[in-house]
């Protein structure tokens, strides 16, 4: 039950019905299965695995209704002290401009507009963080959760359109086509990723230590050694470390660099795979009892046995050059101006991470909510 339970609020928080989803899975009958709560939950997770949720709204719009007046009250204050809260916590942010959140969004904006823009998108990131306890300065939302947790899945989705800024397109109101087009654009923005190479970096880093262990070893054995044939021995089973543990070190920076190069693709490309991946999204929705063929990387992969594999190394620093080629050429686009004597904006904007500096200014306070004060101010009144 736990699993159905979970399938439904994935479809209700993708903006589907769960008795229509619930009628559609059941549309065949589930007599003659050895066990009909699980083939029911085969159907379920079927249906729904592949759903994103709509974007979260604030609080104060999804208070529940309930008849008794005094908890109907109690839960809209709740609710806006909630998104109060959130407010805060931007304009908090703003104040601290720490590294995780400037390397998210960028520098804190002077222009009063753009400010509040920018207090707003932190506000959601940083209420995310603090509901859910993500407290990685490297990444700001961490992982997507998984549909073991919808609703903390339709929060992170919620956080990361805020970072995307993708939070402004509102997929409803887009006709069939454009949909369809916005989201064939996943297999074009995947395909100038260089590979993936965590684990054939983590093999070499590997490498590289075993190598450097056995070496230290084998040099101290030397040096113990009494008799001058067997330290020979251990010099020659050093030197074969030594080689080895160059060559592991050689490959892991290139190794390193093709990571690092991964890991700013995925930035640069952020907005326009969540693009493609709600505009998908929306069809799913549109269409739910319909088979839509899912979204396709195109992204070259790197090959199971890593460097073993005959002409990798090359073919990677290929994979590398065309990389760089195509962020050199969108680094350079810009969309124009209305007004042609003005510069236009970046077409992809990234921002980098900032190193936090050793010394640093006294953290300011989130400022309370006003009903907080309020309630101080009477209590010391009755004082």
């Amino acid at each position: 039950m736990t699993w159905i339970s979970r399938s439904l609020t994935t479809a209700e928080l993708a903006g589907l019905d769960p008795d229509e989803v619930v009628q559609a899975a059941t549309a065949r009958p589930l007599e003659g299965l050895e066990n009909a709560g699980k083939g029911l939950q085969a159907r379920l997770a079927k249906m729904t695995n592949a759903l994103v949720p709509m974007p979260e709204r604030p609080f104060a719009e999804r208070v529940p209704e309930v008849d008794d007046p005094e908890i109907q009250e109690y839960v809209g204050q709740l609710a806006e002290a909630q998104d109060d809260r959130r407010e805060r916590l931007g304009e908090h942010a703003a104040e601290m401009a720490e590294p995780w959140v400037t390397g998210a969004l960028g520098p804190v904006p002077d222009e009063p507009l753009e400010r509040l823009d920018w207090e707003r998108r932190a506000g959601w990131l940083q209420s995310y963080r603090e509901r859910f306890g993500i407290d990685s300065d490297k990444d700001p939302l961490g992982p997507e959760p998984t549909n073991t947790s919808p609703r903390q899945r339709a929060a992170w989705h919620r956080a990361h359109q805020a970072i995307t800024r993708t939070d402004g397109i509102d997929f409803r109101t887009l006709p069939d086509r454009s949909l369809v087009l916005m989201a064939e654009s996943y297999k074009q923005e995947t395909a100038w990723a260089p590979p993936h190479v965590g684990r054939q970096l983590r093999d070499v880093r590997l490498g590289r230590e075993t190598m450097r262990l056995q070496r230290v070893r084998a040099e101290a054995e030397a040096e113990a050694a009494g008799d001058q044939r067997v330290a020979e021995q251990h010099r020659g089973i050093a030197q074969q470390a030594r080689v080895l543990e160059a060559r592991y070190a050689e490959h892991e920076g290139i190794l390193g660099d093709a990571q690092a190069d991964r890991e700013l693709w995925e930035k640069f490309s952020a907005g326009p795979r969540e693009i493609a991946v709600q505009a998908q999204a929306e069809v799913q929705r549109r269409y739910a009892t319909m088979k839509i063929k899912p979204l396709e990387s195109a992204e070259p992969r790197a090959p199971e046995d890593g460097l073993s594999h005959l002409g990798w190394m090359a073919e990677l620093e290929e994979q590398r050059a065309n990389f760089r080629a195509e962020l050199e050429r969108r680094q350079g686009l810009e969309i124009p101006d209305e007004d042609p004597d003005m510069k236009g904006t970046e077409a992809w904007r990234v921002w980098r991470a900032q190193k936090e500096a050793i010394l640093q200014p006294p953290a300011p306070e989130i400022r309370p909510a006003a009903k907080v004060l309020e309630k101080v101010l009477e209590r010391g009144e009755d004082g």
